[in-house]
């Protein structure tokens, strides 16, 4: 078989889903794409197959993949399933697999396996661009607004209750990102 990953730069560089799929079955070809301008296209909402700008840059980025023609598509980065359609259009592929919509579903598995732990969560959001706008994409991408005193329905929706959620990121989280919270 043949696996795009499309990604940003640092998770493309970083080699990390090509060691992963190879470990499981070294014989699939994989191939990878840095997208970095994708993620700005989705914060802005420039996400509809139909916007010709998120069209004209998905084409830059995947046209010279259509000849390798993936069997499936890793989108590996959490802003890329809102330009699903827009790359389904660009470069059309049997299945497309959100990396971050699987983070989060084995988050949500591991955090109700931890039944035994008491306390009560809350959730944090970081972010290393503006706060102001960080919210109004929240509210924009996932119909969530954070504040202080907002809770997401995050937690009900995979029946985590009050436990505590720790996201995992794959590339430069350090204090200026909040990791000192943790």
């Amino acid at each position: 078989g043949k696996i795009l990953v499309l990604g940003t730069a640092a998770t493309v560089g970083s080699g990390a889903y090509e060691k992963a799929i190879h470990a499981v079955d070294p014989a699939i070809e994989v191939r990878s794409v840095a997208c970095p301008m994708f993620v700005p296209l989705a914060e802005n909402g420039f996400t509809s197959p139909d916007d010709l700008a998120a069209v004209e840059i998905a084409k830059r980025y995947l046209q010279p993949y259509e000849d390798f023609a993936p069997d499936a598509m890793i989108l590996g980065c959490t802003h890329f399933p809102l330009l699903s359609g827009v790359i389904a259009k660009v470069l059309p592929a049997p299945v497309q697999v959100s990396a971050g919509e699987e983070a989060a579903k084995t988050m949500a598995e591991k955090v109700r396996s931890l039944s035994s732990q008491a306390g009560t969560g809350k959730d944090l959001f970081f972010t290393s661009d503006d706060p102001a706008a960080f919210r109004q994409n929240a509210a924009t991408c996932i119909a969530y607004a954070p504040s202080h005193a907002c809770y997401s329905d995050f937690r009900q929706k995979h029946q985590i209750g009050d436990k505590k959620i720790v996201l995992g990121v794959a590339f430069g989280w350090g204090a200026r990102k909040g990791l000192d919270v943790f």
